[in-house]
């Protein structure tokens, strides 16, 4: 039996997540998997070539690093694309991976999103102001 490299388990993944979610997501996950290939390039991991069995949980640090460059919600999107593929890897038996390192790897170096202020209609608010001004004459 051939070796599966990185390349071919990130395209079969993909492909579970194409027929199992949405579109969007799909397209979102596939854009994290692209980033995971251009930081596993940069770590001297070439996808093409390198076996699916050589990945360790290591290489998690440094997308954890390369994710800081984005917004936190992308951050934890494209961590959460990454993991699942460290699941569908040990799943199928294509790398020995300790999935409680994963999880332990992405919790400590993920940044949190900011509480986000609920954003208001502009003309609501001006309705309600204009009312508290008016009624305010009704008192004088």
């Amino acid at each position: 039996m051939k070796e599966i490299t990185l390349a071919l388990a990130i395209t079969k993944y993909i492909q579970v997540i194409k027929s199992a979610r949405s579109e969007h997501t799909s397209r979102a996950y596939q854009n994290a998997l692209n980033l995971f290939q251009e930081v596993l390039t940069e770590q001297w991991l070439d996808p093409q070539t390198t076996p699916a069995r050589n990945l360790s949980e290591d290489i998690l640090t440094a997308v954890s690093t390369y994710l800081k460059n984005f917004s936190p919600a992308t951050e934890r999107l494209y961590l959460q694309a990454i993991k699942g593929f460290y699941e569908y890897l040990d799943s199928e038996r294509l790398a020995e991976i300790n999935l409680s390192r994963v999880r332990t790897l992405i919790r400590q170096r993920s940044r949190r999103p900011g509480i986000r202020l609920p954003q208001f209609p502009v003309e609501s608010i001006e309705r309600v102001l204009d009312f508290v001004s008016n009624s305010s004459n009704l008192f004088d």
